[in-house]
């Protein structure tokens, strides 16, 4: 199975000139986890909810700022032909969860962790080892009876 079998072609996007109130406000309206930030359908950044709270919470950033200033820039990608399984090392490789899809050059799609889990692929074992250690899942616990 390939990346463009299982990608999400429908990517939320905003310019780097936008506001970190305009990020928040469309991954909140849109129950997302991320948005690329694109000029002329390339990418120039990423923007996840960790960022957010790393780079807003943290260091105390005001919402009016451009969200120029806390995107990561150098954004990883995978383009639409390759495998999933090499989507899932890619991502592991680099402890990342959501993964742009690039093709000549242009912005056609993102492929996130739970896209790969959903698509039933058989991932080898050393990268399913690999995702636990990165993205660990804690057990449920119960107060009460």
């Amino acid at each position: 199975m390939i990346v463009r079998d299982i990608m999400k072609r429908n990517v939320l996007t905003l310019t780097k000139n936008a506001t970190i109130k305009d990020t928040l406000d469309l991954m909140v309206e849109n129950y997302a986890g991320s948005v690329v930030i694109v000029d002329d359908d390339k990418i120039v950044g990423l923007v996840t909810e960790r960022d957010i709270l790393s780079r807003i919470v943290e260091k105390d950033r005001k919402l009016s700022n451009p969200i120029e200033s806390i995107m990561t820039k150098n954004v990883i990608t995978i383009s639409p032909n390759r495998s999933v399984e090499e989507a899932a090392r890619i991502m592991t490789e680099n402890k990342i969860k959501k993964l742009p899809v690039v093709e000549n050059d242009k912005l056609v799609g993102i492929v996130t962790l739970t896209d790969i889990v959903a698509s039933g692929v058989r991932l080898e074992d050393e990268i399913i080892e690999s995702m636990a250690r990165w993205f660990p899942v804690s057990k449920r616990t119960y107060v009460g009876g």
